[in-house]
């Protein structure tokens, strides 16, 4: 049996994505629901980090070109675990998303606009 290791996200972006030093990077929001309801609850948003590496150099170009923060976005990718010592010796580690592919929902407006 494989493993399969992918994700699909819908959400928001948090800040224009940015050169990293693998490639391309940004934060993504994304709103929890309230099981019972469906509805949006009071439960805080899942905030993860989203990279492309470079060798996907055509993504990344759209990217720095085209996504800006407040834009709605679904990705789907892998989850990877970064791992870094922090300025006490400490382990830190975090989990995100390597990105494989991505669309841009269209822009919303409001009712009577």
């Amino acid at each position: 049996m494989v493993d399969l290791n992918q994700v699909c996200f819908s959400g928001f972006v948090q800040n224009d994505p940015e050169h990293c030093k693998t490639g391309v990077s940004f934060r993504m929001g994304i709103r929890r629901r309230n099981p019972k309801a469906g509805e949006p609850g009071e439960k805080p948003h899942l905030w993860t980090n989203v990279s492309v590496w470079s060798y996907h150099e055509k993504t990344a170009q759209a990217l720095l070109s085209y996504v800006k923060k407040g834009m709605h976005i679904t990705i789907t990718g892998e989850l990877r675990i970064e791992e870094w010592k922090d300025g006490h010796g400490e382990w830190r580690s975090f989990v995100a998303v390597r990105l494989f592919t991505y669309h841009l929902s269209p822009a919303r407006r409001k009712v009577g606009s």
